[in-house]
């Protein structure tokens, strides 16, 4: 463990003013549909980011507090802030700490979640899996807060949750993204990787953004997959956003977007981080004279003749190459985007990698092209973007294997993991408080970022 908390990173102080969406209806998706959602008894805060809460609700802020809570006037000092966070930690709960009906029917793959007697509406637009977006007025409405006003005291806001379950009439499985579980160490995770790319656009001075993490809440039960290996389960709570409405989040080719995506990718890189995944990687060889593709860990075998020859074409394949990997980039954004300079908020962390080299061609995937293939950036080309030594984050930190501070999966788990993971279960433990739990994650980011100075 780290024997003291960096003064130097301060998780959460770094965010962007917006924009905060008031209404379901600036979603602005179709089949935005709601739901009934039960409260999780059982859950506690683990992390807050109280300046970003004060300044996307005014609720919270101190005045606006002892208005309400008269007795918080009187008090001074650290005593006064402990009592600020305690109501805000409450009043996040209050919002947010709920599941679907569908999850908490069933303990398969989770067990039993303690459900409490509040029922509260929530939306679910299209593609959220284990996600739902909380209006506040909506909530209170259900929970009968407030007081009789026609008018209500604060202008409405939406919170985006991450965990809360799978969809009405969707029977949750084992497997992945189909369980409806998220789990604490993945709310780790991406809590570290949104604040490391936060960090590398303001070194960076590009205009490009990171969606800004409310907190993160211990939902009291475990994952629980086939083996019957369990994990604890979490919420990620996050400021509400639109997104893209492109297919899947890509672009057609030429486009803005596509731009914009291959921007982020080429600066990521400098600094030895990338968003390719196998998930997103197109292999290509031949076997027995026949051109085989393999998009992730599929086979395809859908193409015919002429467009097998204009994959191979686009590729630059040639007979006795073996075999060629593109890594596909795998940016994830709000609607928001721009171009002169690159301009887009990230949303959703799991996919980001650090290398040490980069080996493969750099490949821009799009809507509306064979094999959603944008073009590929060859390592031979001066384009092709590699890790700075001056820049790179490092890399035996978060990508290295063995101990990091007492925490070790075992052989072949890397570092990012094995602390996330060994944090979240010391957290269900009680052998790890709060506070100490924010130190670690304050000190460990520092380390991936001190050479980075503005």
């Amino acid at each position: 463990m780290p024997k003291h908390t960096s003064k130097i990173y301060n998780i959460g102080e770094d965010f962007a003013p917006g924009p905060i969406l008031r209404a379901i209806e600036e979603l602005d998706q179709d089949g935005v549909f709601p739901e009934t959602v039960f409260r999780v008894a059982s859950a506690r805060i683990v992390y807050a980011n109280y300046p970003l809460l004060r300044h996307d609700f005014p609720q919270l802020q101190d005045l606006a507090l002892e208005k309400k809570f008269p007795r918080l006037a009187a008090l001074k000092g650290i005593s006064k802030q402990k009592a600020i966070a305690q109501k805000i930690d409450e009043w996040l709960l209050c919002h947010t700490a709920f599941v679907s009906q569908s999850q908490a029917s069933q303990s398969v793959v989770n067990t039993p979640i303690p459900i409490g007697n509040e029922r509260v509406t929530a939306y679910r637009p299209p593609g959220y899996g284990r996600a739902l977006v909380f209006s506040i007025e909506e909530t209170e409405k259900g929970l009968l807060l407030g007081d009789d006003r026609e008018k209500p005291a604060f202008e409405n806001r939406l919170i985006d949750v991450k965990g809360t379950g799978v969809a009405p009439y969707i029977k949750p499985v084992n497997g992945t993204h189909s369980n409806g579980v998220y789990r604490l160490g993945w709310a780790f995770f991406e809590l570290i990787i949104q604040e490391l790319l936060q960090r590398i656009f303001r070194h960076s001075k590009s205009a490009l953004q990171t969606l800004p993490i409310y907190g993160i809440i211990d939902l009291g039960f475990d994952e629980k997959s086939a083996n019957m290996q369990t994990r604890p389960a979490a919420l990620m709570v996050r400021r509400a956003h639109r997104r893209p409405k492109a297919s899947g989040g890509l672009y057609p080719y030429g486009s803005t977007g596509q731009y914009v995506q291959l921007e982020i990718e080429q600066l990521l890189r400098k600094y030895g981080i990338t968003s390719v995944n196998e998930a997103s990687t197109v292999k290509i060889w031949k076997e027995d004279g026949q051109l085989r593709i393999r998009y992730g860990d599929q086979d395809i075998y859908a193409f015919n003749e002429v467009e097998k020859a204009e994959i191979e074409k686009v590729s630059n394949y040639k007979d006795g190459m073996g075999e060629l990997s593109f890594e596909g980039i795998n940016i994830q954004h709000t609607r928001e985007i721009g171009l002169n300079p690159a301009q887009a908020t990230l949303v959703d962390f799991q996919s980001y990698t650090s290398k040490e080299s980069f080996d493969n061609p750099v490949l821009s995937l799009i809507s509306d092209k064979l094999l959603r293939w944008g073009g590929a950036v060859m390592t031979e080309h001066p384009g092709f973007v590699r890790p700075s030594p001056e820049l790179k984050i490092p890399f035996h930190l978060l990508y290295g294997t063995g101990n990091i501070w007492g925490y070790n999966l075992g052989e072949g788990h890397f570092k990012l993991d094995s602390l996330c993971y060994g944090l979240a279960q010391d957290f269900r433990a009680n052998k790890m408080t709060r506070e100490m739990l924010l130190a670690t994650l304050q000190a460990y980011l520092n380390a991936l970022t001190a050479h980075l100075t503005d």
